[in-house]
């Protein structure tokens, strides 16, 4: 079963939207639930979910709040917390984003939000997170994953007809390959 942001249930939209709320992922929804049904089933956690971020650092960690040193006067402001309890009772965790350039995919993020693998192996666990964390990240130029011996992004591969060079120029942190 499949439920999103906006509490439709089994929807079959007509072609993806850059935003999760907007009103055409209701299309053909078996049902329309509403946010207290969301949250309570991410208290129950789910197989897995998807997150976007403002910010991704190599270990994962996921900004939805606000980019700039000083929170109390953002640069830009995200969307924030809501139901991000599902990035730490969730079975699996797959990050994703729109844009690939090095103001998403930096050193470290502005604020942690959505903690990934945070410092790196038995981060979670040392915070009191018992879920496992991200396995991929996806964007328009690669696939990451997070090796159990890091937990450090890895570039998993490229996208036909994108360079290596070009996701190295377009990443803010130092890649690791996979073989």
């Amino acid at each position: 079963t499949l439920y999103t942001v906006n509490a439709a249930v089994n929807p079959r939209p007509l072609s993806l939207q850059h935003s999760g709320p907007d009103g055409r992922h209701l299309h053909r929804a078996e049902s329309l639930t509403d946010y207290h049904d969301i949250f309570e089933f991410s208290e129950r956690g789910a197989d897995f979910v998807f997150y976007g971020g403002l910010q991704i650092d190599a270990f994962g960690n996921t900004n939805l709040h606000f980019i700039g040193e000083d929170w109390t006067r953002p640069t830009l402001r995200g969307p924030g917390v809501a139901n991000i309890s599902l990035a730490v009772t969730s079975g699996r965790t797959y990050l994703y984003s729109l844009r690939h350039d090095r103001r998403t995919f930096r050193p470290k993020v502005d604020f942690i939000t959505i903690p990934g693998h945070l410092d790196g192996p038995g981060g979670r666990r040392r915070a009191g997170i018992r879920t496992e964390g991200p396995r991929l990240c996806v964007t328009p130029l690669s696939v990451f994953d997070f090796p159990e011996a890091t937990r450090r992004m890895r570039l998993r591969s490229v996208h036909p007809g994108v360079s290596l060079d070009t996701v190295r120029e377009q990443t803010g942190f130092d890649l690791e390959l996979a073989g």
